[in-house]
């Protein structure tokens, strides 16, 4: 993948285990445990960030469902959102993996 030979890529692999399994070693397995249904106690304790009302809402759904979409105007914080999500997301599970796309670029103010 990407011109990596597959011997590097199982290095990397293994060096990312070995990662995890020093992690457990050092805090314990259930040292995010209690933020996997959690995404807003995630947020405010670990991230040490005060989410939005409109984040809140986010975060509290992607608790409920698999699929969340947000309509919203600019600025409520959605990419924000998004980000604490995705930390959240990849933090409480082990090997997940999160696709994550946007704009090529932004539209030019005329």
């Amino acid at each position: 993948m990407f011109g990596r030979k597959s011997s590097e890529l199982s290095s990397k692999k293994e060096l990312f285990d070995q990662l995890f399994l020093s992690l457990d070693a050092v805090f314990g397995k259930e040292r995010l445990a209690k933020y996997y249904d959690d995404p807003v106690s995630f947020v405010r304790e670990i991230i040490k960030i005060e989410p939005k009302k409109e984040q809140v809402k986010m975060l509290t759904a992607l608790q409920k469902h698999r699929h969340v979409a947000v309509r919203s105007g600019h600025g409520i914080g959605k990419s924000a959102g998004l980000a604490m999500a995705i930390l959240w997301f990849i933090s409480t599970r082990y090997k997940a993996k999160v696709p994550c796309t946007g704009p090529t670029s932004r539209p030019s103010a005329v």
